[in-house]
């Protein structure tokens, strides 16, 4: 009786599961910190579930999930441009530029610093460029402030007599 109450393990095709896990970047350093993780997060799932599973629907939706998670990686925008582009504006010293022309600048400075590299995917690079040329704009920009001397005015003027009336009307008028 005891014989007879036996019953078979099922077989398990272990394809998709193999498939999936072989199917994982070596390198995740070069996706964004979120979608890395995601797939860290489901390899280790997958790699518990291959190890422990006693349903083909275990193992299906392991793979599935860990399947998905390496489908939504996202690479990281390329900064080389950007960084060129700060590292030159960062260069630049306030040596009498418009107020307006060095605050903007500063403000693409700013919009650059701002990005979290490690978040910014390609989905993300048209901004990453923008703000690229935003500062080589900026930097195109930049005007003198404008300051007059008026030294040579002052010691022109200081020259005329105060009293005119020995000159004639026409040498005074010029």
């Amino acid at each position: 009786a005891a014989l007879a109450a036996l019953e078979a393990k099922p077989v398990l095709d272990y394809t998709g599961i193999n498939n999936a896990i072989g199917s994982v970047p070596a390198d995740l350093s070069t996706y964004t910190t979120s979608t890395a993780s995601a797939v860290t997060t489901a390899l280790a799932n997958a790699e518990s579930v291959k190890a422990s599973a006693t349903t083909q629907g275990e193992l299906d939706n392991a793979a599935t999930a860990l399947n998905n998670a390496v489908t939504a990686l996202e690479a990281k925008a390329n900064f080389n441009n950007l960084d060129s582009a700060l590292a030159e504006a960062k260069d630049i010293v306030d040596e009498g530029y418009t107020a307006e022309t060095w605050a903007r600048l500063q403000n693409a400075i700013a919009v650059a610093e701002a990005f979290n590299r490690d978040e910014t995917g390609v989905s993300q690079q048209p901004a990453v460029t923008a703000a690229a040329e935003e500062i080589i704009d900026a930097i195109e920009g930049l005007e003198k402030e404008i300051v007059l001397n008026y030294t040579a005015w002052n010691a022109a003027v200081a020259k005329i007599p105060a009293n005119l009336e020995g000159y004639t009307p026409a040498s005074v008028s010029a």
